[in-house]
């Protein structure tokens, strides 16, 4: 677990999962995943659609010290998507979590079966 300074979490708009905004005066809480590998990082990558960006960021963890990361932030150009309100993840966890990881477990099969049938 870590914070990523400079980034804020805000609500999209007609959307239950959130999106990262650059913002000096912020901060946000998440995990840290390592030894990613390049077949994981590009299904992430199709997974997060056109409205994000992957950007490397350097974090500073307590563990690991100095950390490249990836993490994926709605551009400027997008950022009218993205609601006034900070994204709450108490209420996506109590009422769509369950629904939202059926649709990743959804993705995942669908993807993986375009692959075999190339």
């Amino acid at each position: 677990d870590l914070t990523l300074q400079g980034f804020e979490r805000r609500a999209i708009a007609g959307r239950k999962y959130p999106g990262l905004r650059l913002n000096e005066q912020s901060s946000i809480d998440g995990r840290l995943w390592f030894d990613v590998d390049k077949d994981a990082m590009e299904m992430l990558d199709r997974f997060e659609d056109p409205l994000y960006d992957r950007r490397v960021v350097d974090l500073v963890t307590r563990t690991h010290g100095l950390v490249e990361a990836r993490v994926y932030v709605v551009p400027q150009k997008m950022e009218s998507t993205l609601a006034d309100a900070p994204w709450d993840s108490v209420l996506f966890e109590e009422n769509h979590l369950e629904l939202y990881v059926a649709m990743c477990r959804q993705f995942r099969v669908d993807v993986l079966g375009a692959r075999k049938s190339v």
